[in-house]
């Protein structure tokens, strides 16, 4: 799925991307590393204006810090969901899954 320019990004930073209902925080280290996890933290926060330190980024709301490789909390038991997120050509390219939709017919 193609997000846009990589220069919507400036380094060091983040930006949340809409996916249909879902949203997407896209990060871009000071050496130029993208990373991709859902928007929201666990608590609510919104995680793309969060301080992001190498590969850990901070919720603004509660502090809570994640590893963006992963998505495990660093203190707490609490994970984000991460995704492959690349660069082609300029573009940020982002590999996103819907989940499925439950048909519970009975």
């Amino acid at each position: 799925m193609h997000l846009g320019n990589l220069d919507q990004i400036r380094l060091g930073e983040g930006r949340s991307f809409s996916i249909g209902f879902h949203e997407v925080a896209v990060f871009r280290s000071i050496d130029g590393r993208l990373f991709a996890v859902e928007s929201r933290c666990p608590q609510g926060g919104c995680l793309a204006a969060g301080v992001l330190k190498e590969n850990i980024i901070e919720c603004p709301t509660h502090g809570h810090k994640f590893n963006l490789y992963t998505g495990l909390g660093l203190v707490s038991q609490e994970c984000v969901r991460t995704f492959k997120v690349w660069e082609e050509n300029g573009n940020i390219m982002l590999l996103f899954a819907f989940p499925a939709i439950s048909n519970s017919l009975t």
